[in-house]
């Protein structure tokens, strides 16, 4: 089945989980529209609701980047396609131009990274021996001759800034092929110890070999197995950032819907003001005017008009306008500040009745839920996400590299839902015998239940995950299975 949306929904931290979701822009169409909808299920008893959890509050919690997707190459095409990275980072170094080469030297790097992850990650170790041998080859033969090939240009970077963009990269690209050369390394060790034995020793040379490069160019990023390596981790972080930040857009957030928002709260002045005026008009007719029962009527209706004009207001607010304006605008800009896209979301507690049948089914499919949910009252955590991405703009504003999906991701903190939970220390009786009983520890947790949905036009995909945590953090986080 196609999909719709590219996705990645995954545990970042204890205390928070990312959704990482890849909209890939139609270049055949002028527009490329796409609707995400987020449920969490919650329990009941946590006592989470409108009151002590607002709108500010789970935007507070909202970590959210936006960012081109890495353009795909693979290990042979970084080295030779013409519209390589390298081989426009070579071009740029003719023309002499600072810009163009800080943005090939990023490009590079963010490249180079998205690639040897990906081959390393899937890779399949299950393969027949001289297939999987082949594939190791490979990585190393690439791993020595691009390291080769990018460090022969270091000439070529003739002032300081352009020099300082090469140390940059340089000391990047080797804390990253020495990552993914570990992490190959750990998957190794399904393998037998004689295979082992042949493939270790390489992957280790070459790790070896880039410390011993870094260390004579004056990087500062050597581990050390006495220290912290505070520096070291600092120095990874800094440098990631940098590499990366050629990938990710800028958006101006603004509170959306602001003039129909304003024309309801006038409306609802205006049907008080109606009212009030109609009392005074009446009271005059039926008492005449600067009589005692008249100043009293007209000052009970001048109470009454505030008090209707904040009612309605909270009813346009809170009923009308909740279901048709976003919280926020956000305008996504290019690195040239052109607007490629919007993006619309929307933050709110709804009640089970209003979920659509579909979530409701998808809900009551997990085992819990026969007990839980159709006994317990949940409270329903619901975020949407409207996108509309410019695909001709998306065109014409990156024309060097192929960019085929923006990446959405967003990372919801879960601190002030941990502190409402119990403490997790609890104690259970366990009979070792007729005659004898011991106390064992256990453990309490909540479980959450996680429901998106992608809409594009008339196409909907459902994913579903369950989520444990407790006061100390989340344990896991949990695919089920959704028959579509």
């Amino acid at each position: 089945m196609n999909r719709i949306i590219e996705d990645n929904i995954k545990l970042h931290d204890t205390s928070q989980f990312e959704i990482k979701i890849s909209y890939p822009v139609n270049f055949k169409k002028r527009r490329s529209i796409y609707e995400v909808d987020v449920f969490l299920f919650s329990p009941y008893h946590l006592n989470i609701n409108s009151k002590n959890y607002t709108k500010e509050d789970f935007y507070r919690q909202i970590k959210n980047y936006i960012r081109l997707k890495t353009p795909l190459f693979s290990l042979k095409e970084i080295i030779h396609h013409a519209k390589s990275p390298i081989f426009l980072l070579k071009e740029s170094l003719k023309e002499d131009n600072l810009e163009k080469i800080e943005y090939h030297v990023k490009m590079l790097c963010s490249i180079l990274k998205s690639t040897t992850r990906n081959y390393v990650r899937n890779l399949d170790l299950n393969q027949k021996k001289d297939r999987l041998k082949e594939d190791l080859n490979d990585f190393n033969d690439f791993v020595l001759k691009f390291t080769k090939i990018f460090r022969k240009l270091k000439k070529k970077f003739i002032d300081c800034q352009s020099y300082l963009f090469y140390c940059y990269a340089d000391e990047f690209i080797s804390l990253c092929l020495e990552a993914y050369s570990f992490e190959l390394l750990e998957q190794l060790k399904t393998q037998s110890a004689a295979f082992q034995k042949k493939y270790i020793p390489i992957f280790i040379e070459f790790v070896e070999k880039e410390r011993r490069h870094r260390k004579r160019m004056g990087f500062l990023s050597i581990p050390d197995p006495k220290t912290d390596n505070e520096i070291m981790i600092y120095r990874k972080s800094h440098l990631k950032k940098y590499a990366l930040s050629i990938l990710f857009l800028s958006t101006l957030i603004k509170e959306s819907g602001k003039i129909l928002k304003q024309m309801s709260f006038g409306l609802a002045a205006a049907l008080a003001m109606i009212f009030a005026t109609l009392v005074a008009v009446f009271s005059s007719k039926y008492y005449g005017p600067l009589t005692l029962p008249f100043v009293t009527i007209v000052v009970i209706a001048y109470i009454f008009k505030d008090r209707i004009k904040d009612v309605v207001k909270h009813f346009f607010a809170n009923k009308v306008l909740r279901d048709y304006v976003s919280d926020h605008k956000l305008k996504i800009y290019d690195s040239k500040n052109k607007k490629i896209g919007i993006f619309r979301e929307q933050f709110q507690f709804i009640s089970s009745q209003k979920l659509p049948q579909k979530i409701k089914k998808i809900r009551n499919s997990d085992p819990f839920a026969k007990v839980t949910y159709s006994k317990v009252k949940e409270v329903i955590f619901y975020y949407s996400k409207k996108v509309r991405i410019s695909s001709k703009r998306v065109a014409k504003s990156l024309k060097d590299y192929e960019f085929k999906a923006i990446d959405d991701i967003f990372r919801l903190n879960f601190d002030f839902i941990m502190r409402k939970c119990d403490d997790s220390n609890k104690k259970l009786i366990y009979p070792v015998n007729e005659n004898k009983y011991e106390m064992v520890k256990g453990k309490k947790y909540y479980y959450f239940f996680l429901v998106l949905r992608y809409k594009n036009g008339n196409e909907e995909e459902y994913k579903s995950y369950r989520l444990t945590l407790g006061r100390k953090g989340i344990k896991r986080l949990e695919p089920y299975e959704v028959n579509q």
